[in-house]
């Protein structure tokens, strides 16, 4: 266990929080009612921090998974949260990417790193089950894919 075991940013009504479960840091975000948490699907390898460093209003996170080293920022901005994440594996892993259940917070790429963002259109326990990729493929190994998404209050 990290001697740390939660860290809170908040962006404006949003706030995100990252806690430690069992060997590894999840996160979820809310804005009053609206709460949206990291899922894991089937389909791809998502990210496993095990690290969380803060400074200031930009969390810095690190792990690892099979076959694969991760990374990535989160910024608090005005009125919502933005996430730059890297994947660098040494063989193939597969489809990377990251989800969310939860309704009512909108879900976007980044402006300068991308990403393709699948709305809720599957649901899990009763909410929409989003998926954040990669707009790039692996294209050899070892490599590197990265992507970023903002969330934010929508309206």
């Amino acid at each position: 266990m990290p001697e740390k075991d939660e860290f809170v940013l908040e962006a404006g009504r949003l706030k995100i929080t990252f806690h430690w479960k069992v060997d590894r840091f999840e996160h979820r975000i809310s804005a009053g009612n609206e709460t949206r948490r990291a899922a894991t699907k089937p389909e791809y390898l998502a990210p496993v921090f095990t690290e969380v460093h803060q400074q200031g209003e930009l969390l810095f996170l690190s792990g690892h998974g099979p076959g694969c080293h991760w990374s990535a920022s989160v910024e608090a901005e005005e009125q919502a949260f933005l996430f730059d994440v890297a994947c660098r594996a040494g063989k193939e892993v597969g489809e990377i990417g990251s989800g969310y259940v939860g309704d009512g917070l909108l879900v976007e790429p980044a402006k300068d790193v991308g990403a393709i963002v699948l709305p809720g259109a599957q649901e899990v326990a009763g909410a929409p089950a989003w998926s954040i990729k990669p707009v790039a493929s692996w294209s050899g190994f070892p490599g590197t894919l990265r992507y970023g998404y903002r969330i934010s209050a929508g309206g």
